[in-house]
């Protein structure tokens, strides 16, 4: 397919980077699919993860020293990993 769709696991402490690579994603036809634009309030948020994370063709994981210390990323990037998606998790990494 041409455009992907890309869940985005990452710390709410590191969002300007994730935005960055959201507009360059949607500049080249990618989504990103992102709790807070994807997710409705009222929404099971657990389930509505689960869910983004199935539909993505791309797990994209932006570790840090924040995101590696979040519960909620380390629930994302276990989930994804028992999906059992060959070449599906793509790290990313911007910290030394």
């Amino acid at each position: 397919r041409k455009y992907r769709k890309i869940f985005a696991s990452y710390s709410r402490r590191d969002m300007a980077i994730v935005e960055q690579f959201e507009r360059y994603a949607a500049a080249v036809g990618d989504e990103y699919l992102r709790d807070l634009v994807h997710l409705r309030s009222g929404e099971k948020w657990n389930d509505g993860l689960k869910r983004l994370i199935e539909q993505a063709d791309v797990f994209q994981l932006f570790w840090s020293s924040n995101s590696m210390q979040s519960p909620f990323v380390r629930d994302e990037w276990m989930y994804a990993l028992s999906l059992n998606r060959p070449n599906f998790i793509r790290p990313m990494y911007w910290e030394q």
